[in-house]
C-alpha cells in the first residue's frame, strides 16, 4: 500500500498489478478483499470484468452446508424470516386458472406459503400500483419474455419480500430448509458461480434494491434510445454476477472519484467488514436441486391441448371442505393424515464394476435428495376407471408419482374408457381404499409402490380404520398378488372389491387414496419404517444368497436375458452362495429369507427388491440394472450396493435383450461383492 501510494502518477492498469500481488502476499483476509477490490475496480476501470474477483465476493456470505449434511425430517414450521410468498411470473403466456395453479408443485406442495402466479396484465398492474407509470413503461419496453419476468421478479421480491423462483421450477418437496433463520437475502451458487433462478429476500433488502436499480437504469436507457436492448448485458447469469461484483465494490461511487482517494481510503485501514454480506445465504446447487428440480411439466399448462383436462390431488384438497348435503358427516377432497417430507444427504453411491453405463443412477444415489410430504386422502364422487385412474368432474385427477403419468399416457391412447364416454358401469357405496397402479401385475411394483400405499393408510388411519374399509384391486390381480396383500396385512379375499379395469367404470362415494410413497422412486423413510415393522425377530442375519431367474418365464418376450446365467450361478455357489429360486417359497418363508440375509446376489428385477424385508440393510450385487430403484431402496435401507452393467448385448426374435458379462468382469464382481460384504463384519457383530 506504501508503494501504491509513494507513486506521483497512479494510472489503473499499474494498480491492478501492484494490488495483485499485494493481495496473494496479504495474510489478513480484510485486506486480501481490500486489494481484491483495488484489482476489480482497476479492470472495470479500463472495461474489463475480473472474474476473479468472485471468490472474495462469495466468502464474504455465508455457505449453509451443515444443514444439508445428514438426513431430517422437512416439516412446515421451520423458523425463517422471509415472508411466506413465493411468486413466478410467466409474461407471455396466459394467465393460469385455479386448476392450473393446482398443478403447480411450487404451489400444491408449500401449503405454509401464499403461491402467486403472474402472467403479463398481471405484472404490469402490479409494477404500475406499486411503482408507478415510469416502471410500468419500462417493463413494457423490455422486449423479451424472460427479461419481463426477470424485472418482475426482482422488483415484486424488492417490495414484499418472499421467494422469487423462475419459471421451469418444479418443486420435489417444500422448500422451507432453502430458507434460514437470521440470513436476509439468499441464492443459488454453482461451482462459485451465482445464479438467479431463485431468490429468497427480506422486503426493502439493499442487494436487491441495487439490483432493481441496475435493472431500471438499464431499461431506462433502453426506453430513451440509448441502448440497445442485450439479455446478456442486462438479466443473464453473467450480467447477474458481474453485478454482484459491482454491487461490493460500489463501484458506482468508485468510479466517480479520484484514484488516489480509493487507495487513501484503504491505506487508512478502513477495509471492508467480513459482516457486510454475512446475512447473505448462498445454496449450493446441488442442495438446491434436491428441492427444485428444472423442467417443462409445469409450463404452458393454460395452453395445452389436452385429450382432456387434469388436475391434482394435492391441489384439489387445498380447497374448503365442503360438507355433503347426503351425508354431513363425510368432507370432499380432504387430507385426513399427513407425514412431512425427507431429506437425505449426500450418500455414498453404488461401487461401480467396469465401466459405469447408466451414470444417472449413481448419480441419484449419491446426491443429496429431498422427499415430498406424504398424505391420505378422502374424497367423494371420484370415478375409477382403467390402471388406477381417477377422475373428478370429468378431469382426470394426478398423483405424484410415475404411475400416474403412465395411467394418464395409457388413457390419452385409448387403452382405457373416459369418463365422458358413459356413466359409471356400478355406484360403490361401502367405504374404500384405492391404492393400485399400472404395475399391479409386477412383483415389484407391489413392493416398492402399491404395498407401502396401502400401508401408509395403516399406519397414519390405524388398523380399526384400515380394516373398516374394501380393498378395491384389479379383477385379474395374480393370486399371488392376492396371496401377497394377505399375508402382509393380515386379511382374507373377503376384504377385497374385485374391479373389472379394462370395462367398469365405478363412482366410488367414499374413497380413501394414499399417495405414492417415492416420486422418481426416491422413497420415503415410512416405506423402511413399515416393511421393518412386518420383519420377524431372527437375530443376526447371515445368509449369502443368489437369486436365481432360471425358471422365471421360460418362453421369454421382451425380457433380459443373461447369456452367463448358468456360469454366474455356478461361480456364486464355488463363493458359497446359495442359489434361490424365490417363487418357489410361500410368502412368509420369503419375508423370513431376506430378514435372514445379509448379502444377496442376482440379475436385477423384481426379486431384488424382496431386500425391503431386512431389519439391518445388506449388501446388494446387482448384474445388469436397467433402473434406480434397488440402488435408492439401498440409500433408505442401508444397503450397500455393487454393480455390473452388461458388456454387449443383442436383441433377438422375441424382442428379448440378450447380454453377456465376460467370465473375468463376473469374477470381479463377485470378489467386490466379497470384499463388500466382509466389510460390514463389524456392523453384524453389534447386532
Amino acid at each position: 500500500m506504501e508503494q501504491m501510494r509513494s507513486q506521483s502518477d497512479v494510472n489503473w492498469n499499474n494498480v491492478f498489478f501492484i494490488a495483485e500481488k499485494e493481495m496473494h502476499d496479504a495474510k489478513n483476509f480484510f485486506c486480501k478483499i481490500a486489494f481484491a477490490k483495488i484489482c476489480y475496480l482497476s479492470r472495470r476501470a479500463v472495461g474489463q470484468v475480473w472474474s476473479e474477483f468472485m471468490p472474495f465476493v462469495l466468502e464474504m456470505c455465508t455457505t449453509e452446508d451443515k444443514i444439508f449434511s445428514s438426513s431430517f425430517m422437512i416439516g412446515e414450521t421451520i423458523p425463517a424470516d422471509i415472508p411466506n410468498i413465493i411468486r413466478q411470473c410467466r409474461p407471455s403466456q396466459m394467465a393460469y386458472s385455479v386448476d392450473n395453479v393446482r398443478q403447480v408443485g411450487l404451489y400444491n406442495k408449500n401449503r405454509n406459503f401464499v403461491y402467486r402466479n403472474y402472467d403479463g396484465s398481471e405484472a404490469e398492474s402490479y409494477l404500475r400500483q406499486n411503482f408507478g407509470d415510469f416502471v410500468w413503461r419500462l417493463f413494457q419496453v423490455l422486449p423479451e419474455a424472460q427479461a419481463r419476468s426477470d424485472f418482475f421478479l426482482i422488483a415484486s421480491l424488492y417490495k414484499e419480500g418472499g421467494v422469487s423462483a423462475d419459471v421451469c421450477s418444479i418443486a420435489n418437496a417444500n422448500i422451507l430448509p432453502l430458507l434460514k433463520k437470521g440470513k436476509t437475502f439468499g441464492f443459488v451458487v454453482n461451482e462459485g458461480s451465482p445464479q438467479k433462478k431463485f431468490f429468497f429476500a427480506v422486503p426493502n433488502h439493499p442487494i436487491v434494491k441495487a439490483y432493481l436499480d441496475h435493472l431500471i437504469s438499464y431499461s431506462a436507457g433502453v426506453l430513451d434510445g440509448s441502448i440497445t436492448f442485450s439479455y446478456e448485458e442486462f438479466s443473464s447469469p453473467s450480467a447477474f454476477r458481474t453485478f454482484l461484483m459491482d454491487n461490493v465494490c460500489e463501484i458506482s461511487a468508485c468510479l466517480n472519484t479520484d484514484l488516489s482517494d480509493n487507495i487513501r481510503w484503504l491505506a487508512h485501514g478502513n477495509t471492508p467488514s467480513k459482516n457486510d454480506l454475512s446475512s447473505v445465504l448462498l445454496i449450493n446447487d446441488v442442495d438446491y436441486g434436491a428441492f427444485i428440480r428444472c423442467a417443462l411439466d409445469e409450463e404452458n399448462l393454460s395452453e395445452r391441448g389436452q385429450v382432456f383436462p387434469s388436475t391434482n390431488l394435492l391441489g384439489m384438497a387445498d380447497d374448503p371442505i365442503v360438507r355433503s348435503e347426503v351425508c354431513p358427516s363425510l368432507r370432499e377432497d380432504v387430507i385426513i393424515a399427513s407425514r412431512p417430507g425427507f431429506f437425505y444427504g449426500p450418500a455414498v453411491g453404488p461401487i461401480i464394476v467396469g465401466s459405469d453405463m447408466i451414470p444417472d443412477i449413481t448419480r441419484q444415489a449419491s446426491n443429496p435428495v429431498a422427499v415430498s410430504a406424504v398424505n391420505v386422502f378422502e374424497t367423494q364422487g371420484l370415478v375409477l376407471t382403467g390402471h388406477g385412474c381417477l377422475w373428478k368432474d370429468r378431469r382426470f385427477v394426478q398423483l405424484d408419482s410415475y404411475l400416474s403419468k403412465v395411467a394418464e399416457s395409457e388413457v390419452e391412447n385409448g387403452f382405457w374408457r373416459l369418463p365422458v364416454d358413459a356413466e359409471a358401469t356400478s355406484e360403490i357405496d361401502v367405504p374404500v381404499i384405492v391404492a393400485f397402479g399400472a404395475g399391479f401385475g409386477c412383483y415389484g411394483h407391489y413392493l416398492v409402490d402399491d404395498i407401502p400405499r396401502l400401508g401408509l393408510v395403516k399406519m397414519l388411519m390405524g388398523d380399526e380404520a384400515f380394516h373398516s374399509r374394501k380393498i378395491v384391486i384389479p379383477q385379474k390381480t395374480p393370486k399371488w398378488g392376492i396371496d401377497l396383500l394377505c399375508a402382509i396385512f393380515g386379511i382374507n379375499e373377503e376384504s377385497f372389491l374385485l374391479f373389472d379395469h379394462e370395462r367398469e367404470a365405478w363412482k366410488l362415494h367414499d374413497a380413501v387414496i394414499p399417495s405414492f410413497l417415492a416420486r422418481h422412486y426416491q422413497f420415503h423413510p415410512l416405506v423402511r419404517d413399515f416393511y421393518r415393522s412386518l420383519v420377524p425377530d431372527v437375530g443376526r442375519p447371515f445368509r449369502r444368497i443368489c437369486l436365481s431367474r432360471r425358471t422365471w418365464e421360460p418362453n421369454k418376450v421382451n425380457q433380459r436375458v443373461f447369456r452367463e446365467q448358468t456360469l454366474f450361478e455356478e461361480m456364486a455357489v464355488s463363493r458359497g452362495f446359495e442359489v434361490i429360486e424365490p417363487e418357489r417359497f410361500s410368502i412368509h418363508d420369503q419375508i423370513r429369507l431376506m430378514a435372514e440375509t445379509r448379502c444377496q446376489i442376482g440379475e436385477h428385477g423384481s426379486a431384488q427388491h424382496a431386500s425391503v424385508f431386512n431389519k439391518y440393510g445388506m449388501t446388494v450385487g446387482s448384474i445388469n440394472p436397467r433402473t434406480e430403484v434397488q440402488t435408492n431402496l439401498g440409500r433408505v435401507f442401508g444397503d450397500r450396493n455393487v454393480i455390473a452393467y452388461e458388456d454387449v448385448a443383442e436383441t433377438d426374435a422375441h424382442n428379448n435383450r440378450i447380454y453377456s458379462l465376460s467370465e473375468e468382469k463376473i469374477n470381479t464382481f463377485l470378489s467386490v461383492v466379497d470384499a463388500t460384504d466382509k466389510s460390514r463384519d463389524n456392523y453384524y457383530s453389534k447386532i
